[in-house]
């Protein structure tokens, strides 16, 4: 009978490290059963490496860094302090994370990868390469993140998201869950994104920004500073949404809009394709604006006010329905 603890040659192989030449280990280091070092890697103190794990040439690990099951880590690759990585995560080439940084499970990095100091990342996330990420972020499971995107600090990234190329997110910005993000789209500071929310591509959203729920937004679209959108809003392409504007729930506006600056939309409004929308009105709950309508500064427009195609309306009307009459304008000398 053989000892508990006995092991054929394959088996013991199997158990064996490689180590590659110029490699530094720092003291109370653990590394797990069949592991694979590169040349010139450096290793911190108190560091802990689980089983099958490789990592390639070139990489510097930090002091008290531990490493999960079956990762693999690329070439040139940087590591800080204080960082836990989960199991079976793929780490490219020329990546440099910052320090107290924490990887959820089934992992996939990019190259050329920057992730700055306090970022968590939840579990089956997948990177693409040259993402920049900024400080004290945190992403959810399930999160697909495209090439050449730039992440600002204190992001929050709910789970089931997914962003494309080429996008730049602000400082300070909450995204929902299950959102989807469209290319080159520049996101403000300060902006909060409810679920379920569809983002075209070449969209700019400025600064302090507050999305519903279920909102669509389609391509080209541009919106100002301190924009609040309510929930279940359908958004066209080529709009373009001026500063301190309110959009209330379930509306649907068309393509190739232009909404001035502190304009009040009320719920359950429709408007049409080329519309133009001055500064400072207020429009109503259940308001239909037909398509080629052009509104003055100052309009304001009542409820259940239904305008139809190729309308101009002036600077200071007032648009109501009067139920003993049907409809009345009410328009105010300049």
């Amino acid at each position: 009978m053989f000892p508990a603890d006995f092991y054929t040659l394959d088996q013991e192989a199997e158990r064996w490290v490689k180590v590659g030449d110029r490699v530094k280990v720092g003291d109370s280091v653990k590394v797990g059963d069949s592991v694979k070092v590169g040349d010139s890697v450096k290793v911190g103190d108190s560091v802990k490496v689980g089983d099958s794990v490789k990592v390639g040439d070139s990489v510097k690990v930090g002091d008290s860094v531990k490493v999960g099951d079956s990762v693999k880590v690329g070439d040139s690759v940087k590591v800080g302090d204080s960082v836990k990585v989960g199991d079976s995560v793929k780490v490219g080439d020329s990546v440099k994370v910052g320090d107290s940084v924490k990887v959820g499970d089934s992992v996939k990095v990019g190259d050329s990868v920057k992730v700055g100091d306090s970022v968590k990342v939840g579990d089956s996330v997948k990177v693409g390469d040259s993402v920049k990420v900024g400080d004290s972020v945190k992403v959810g499971d399930s999160v697909k993140v495209g090439d050449s995107v730039k992440v600002g600090d204190s992001v929050k990234v709910g789970d089931s998201v997914k962003v494309g190329d080429s996008v730049k997110v602000g400082d300070s910005v909450k995204v929902g869950d299950s959102v989807k993000v469209g290319d080159s789209v520049k996101v403000g500071d300060s902006v909060k994104v409810g679920d379920s929310v569809k983002v075209g591509d070449s969209v700019k959203v400025g600064d302090s920004v507050k999305v519903g729920d279920s909102v669509k937004v389609g391509d080209s679209v541009k919106v100002g500073d301190s924009v609040k959108v309510g929930d279940s809003v359908k958004v066209g392409d080529s709009v373009k949404v001026g500063d301190s504007v309110k959009v209330g729930d379930s509306v649907k506006v068309g393509d190739s809009v232009k909404v001035g600056d502190s304009v009040k939309v009320g719920d359950s409004v429709k408007v049409g394709d080329s519309v133009k929308v001055g500064d400072s009105v207020k429009v109503g709950d259940r308001v239909k604006v037909g398509d080629s309508v052009k509104v003055g500064d100052s309009v304001k427009v009542g409820d259940r006010v239904k305008v139809g195609d190729r309308v101009k309306v002036g600077d200071r009307v007032k648009v109501e329905v009067k139920w003993e009459t049907a409809l009345k304008w009410e328009t105010a000398l300049k």
